[in-house]
């Protein structure tokens, strides 16, 4: 019985260890970490995996792989096809699976071996359950033929597997939002460059290589181009990594392996074991280099492919996904027009002249696109400059939506209320007849020279006589159409139609950069939003809760027993922890999202040191301990916002008496530095340089390093004692990188710890910034 209980706390301390990782942490390597460590708390295995599903591609990969207690990471994040394995079934089936012999059952059933140790014997794994799909498979086993798993075993396990699922799957989804912004500003980072590289070939091709090695995370790219006789051949023009230099130059068949089926059919290709793939030519094949997985897209430009862009093994865990085919074939769209810009400057002086002006049109717009990453102004700037450059009396871009599709008009200009086509509701054409139709099917820019003899026309612009219909892609797929109409002579041209084209492509990327920040934009105010409105709507009850609490403790409705109050000390105590809190996660989300407020003024910090004080003083005093005050007594202004640098100092002030024993001294010192330098050695302007030291604990080197990641408890007995939520100095630092000062922290393990922050100074002592003679102040309180 004793047992029995003494296992059962264990179990509830594990399932309380993984719901914490779950709210409190989104490293994944850590909660991996964490759901081994708590399983094998509770079951005895020798043999761990933890494996996930890719949907987009149907296959499925390890994430964390242990055997004989050994975490093997090379064996980690190898996929194979949900097929014929015992991590397929759980997947398929939905259900946990409990066998005695592993390697029998494989036998039995035909099945593929998906595990390094083939002595493995008793095995069972469980589905990872979110709502109602599953994300991966969670198992374990051992190779010992005594040891066989119980049915209340593979009960608990199933009740890890949904705890490890929650968990891992907001990592995941964390990870690829981060992934994604990333991708996104380098993707706008590079913009510009690849522009102005369009006069040099050479480096142009370099660029867009190394580019997308970096984009998709990748150990090597490599770039082909069509040969100029009609042969269809790819040519290797640049490499990047993998030792692969001796590859330039070398042609490849038309239709032949990845690149030439890729070059061939128009589409991008994604290969995640291209050791076994028959299509992989094996490029790198030569050197020591291995090629793991393979994204290769088409360059195309006027619905032409010129050549294949290339990138090999992603650094990253998971291998290529779909998100990556959309990403990569955006940028090759992006690159396949610097590329042929690049190639028209090659043309004779008259084409040449002409050119360069029109380049130097289209780099003035790409700037102006570039520099913005709101859809409604992207779709102004690519009106006007089409408008303008063809000479149009209206034009209009919509985007494809809806099922069935129809386009949604986000900019127009030169058309009246009355101007809309036959089926028009507001401003949502119907995309199921007139040429609109035609070039959603065809995927091909029309010019109408003469609407009263095409059939197909749908009038919309008032006495209309031209039109110019262009689709605008992403990823082969048509996201909207540019529509430019003239009611008065002369007609649009067919020698605008290259320009127009090309504004059609760039402003394709620029649309989608703006949808795609659009939706991070939209995923971090839904985030900010619902961590607002959880603090609003738990803030009354606590309020509720503290405030009846303290009537209780002062007797208002009768005395209580020391039992009594014993608990309501207890409820108050937590309540106020629950308060803090939620008002921390509320500040980490501002942070987080660029949302939080501050209002900077001129602010007096021995006012700031007395605000702080004030609520704090009681706890000081309680704990015996004093306050010592070190301060200029010249000390300018700071330009600050009063409340913030006042959460500042409460954090370190309440961090120094928590961490301090009884009868200690916390220090605080301030006075202007002058001799401040950024983290690139430039000199900063004087700012008030302030530390707050106690005689406390200390900290490791290690906890030093770590001190202002969110969440993070350091491991040291003595500190875990006291409550906290591991948010704190994330916010000081996040407060004080907002003020542009700088923040750092000082410590010797059980001997004390100085924090030191800076604030800009507003206003200098005596006109002098705090220059000349200091004298210092020193109080005790």
């Amino acid at each position: 019985m004793v047992d029995s209980l003494e296992q059962r706390v264990v179990q509830l301390d594990v399932f309380s260890q993984l719901s914490q990782g779950v709210n409190f942490t989104l490293d994944m390597d850590y909660q991996l970490e964490m759901i081994y460590a708590q399983t094998t708390r509770l079951i005895d295995a020798s043999h761990f995996y933890i494996t996930l599903h890719d949907r987009d591609l149907g296959e499925m990969y390890h994430v964390f792989f242990v055997e004989n207690e050994d975490r093997q990471v090379e064996n980690e994040n190898r996929r194979w096809r949900m097929g014929n394995d015992l991590f397929s079934e759980v997947l398929r089936l939905g259900q946990p699976i409990n066998i005695e012999n592993f390697a029998g059952t494989l036998a039995s059933m035909g099945a593929v071996n998906i595990v390094e140790d083939r002595s493995l014997r008793a095995w069972m794994g469980v589905p990872l359950l979110t709502g109602s799909s599953s994300i991966g498979v969670l198992s374990l086993g051992t190779t010992d033929p005594a040891q066989q798993f119980s049915a209340d075993q593979l009960k608990t396990l199933r009740d890890i597997g949904l705890l490890a699922a929650t968990s891992l799957d907001k990592s995941r989804l964390f990870n690829e939002t981060n992934e994604r912004a990333r991708q996104l500003g380098v993707l706008n980072d590079i913009a510009s460059e690849i522009v102005a590289a369009e006069k040099d070939v050479d480096r142009l091709l370099n660029l867009i290589t190394e580019s997308a090695t970096e984009i998709l995370s990748a150990e090597a790219g490599s770039l082909l181009l069509k040969t100029d006789d009609d042969s269809g051949d790819l040519e290797f023009k640049v490499v990047v990594g993998g030792g692969g230099s001796g590859l330039i130059g070398v042609r490849v068949p038309s239709g032949r392996g990845l690149v030439g089926e890729v070059a061939a059919r128009a589409r991008p290709v994604i290969v995640n074991d291209a050791a076994r793939d028959p299509r992989w030519a094996g490029e790198f094949a030569k050197g020591s280099f291995r090629t793991n997985s393979v994204l290769a897209v088409p360059l195309t430009t006027q619905n032409r492919v010129i050549g294949v862009l290339e990138v090999l093994n992603k650094t990253r865990a998971g291998g290529f996904s779909a998100n990556d085919v959309q990403l990569l074939a955006a940028f090759a769209n992006q690159a396949a027009v610097a590329i042929e810009n690049a190639r028209l400057f090659q043309m004779t002086d008259f084409q040449l002249s002409m050119r360069v002006n029109e380049l130097e049109t289209m780099e003035r717009i790409d700037v102006e696109l570039n520099r913005s990453l709101d859809l409604q102004r992207v779709a102004e700037i690519t009106v006007r400059s089409a408008v303008e450059t063809a000479g149009a009396a209206a034009g209009l871009i919509g985007l494809v939506v809806g099922e069935p599709a129809y386009l949604q008009i986000i900019y127009q200009q030169g058309y009246d209320e009355d101007d809309r086509p036959e089926g028009a509701e507001d401003w949502r054409f119907p995309l199921d007849r007139g040429i609109a139709a035609r070039v959603m099917r065809s995927k091909q820019p029309e010019l109408t020279y003469d609407v009263s003899i095409d059939p197909n026309y749908i009038p919309s612009l008032r006495g209309a006589i031209s039109q110019v219909t262009l689709p605008m892609l992403s990823a082969g797929t048509v996201m909207a159409l540019l529509v430019l109409e003239t009611n008065r002579e002369p007609r649009l041209r067919l020698a605008d139609m290259p320009f127009l084209q090309r504004l059609a492509e760039h402003a394709s990327i620029a649309i989608a950069n703006a949808q795609l920040y659009a939706e991070i934009e939209r995923a971090n105010a839904s985030k900010s939003e619902f961590v607002s409105f959880v603090a609003h709507e738990l803030k009354n009850p606590l309020t509720s809760i503290q405030g009846y609490s303290d009537f209780l403790m002062k007797g208002v409705v009768g005395g209580l027993s020391d039992q009594q109050l014993n608990f309501v000390r207890t409820i108050q105590s937590n309540a106020v922890r629950m308060n803090t809190l939620v008002s921390d996660l509320n500040d980490v989300t501002k942070l987080q999202t660029n949302n939080m407020r501050m209002t900077f003024g001129m602010v007096e910090f021995p006012r700031v040191v007395e605000e702080t004080l004030r609520p704090l003083q009681r706890i000081i005093d309680e704990k015996g301990q004093t306050v010592a005050q070190a301060i200029q007594d010249d000390l300018p202004l700071m330009h600050a916002d009063e409340g913030r640098i006042i959460q500042v100092l409460t954090n370190l002030v309440s961090n120094a008496h928590k961490y301090s024993p009884a009868d200690s001294e916390i220090r605080i010192a301030a006075w202007v530095d002058e001799d401040l330098r950024d983290v690139r050695g430039r000199r900063l302007d004087p700012q008030v340089h302030v530390a707050v030291t106690d005689q406390g604990i200390g900290m490791s080197e290690a906890d030093v390093n770590r001190l202002f990641t969110p969440y993070f408890r350091s491991d040291n007995p003595l500190a875990r004692e006291q409550p906290g939520t591991g948010l704190g100095l994330t916010i000081t630092r996040g407060i004080i990188d907002g003020h542009g000062g700088l923040i750092w922290v000082e410590s010797t393990l059980g001997v004390g710890t100085t924090f030191h922050f800076t604030c800009p100074v507003a206003v200098a002592a005596g006109g002098e910034g705090g220059k000349g003679r200091t004298e210092w102040k020193v109080l005790e309180g």
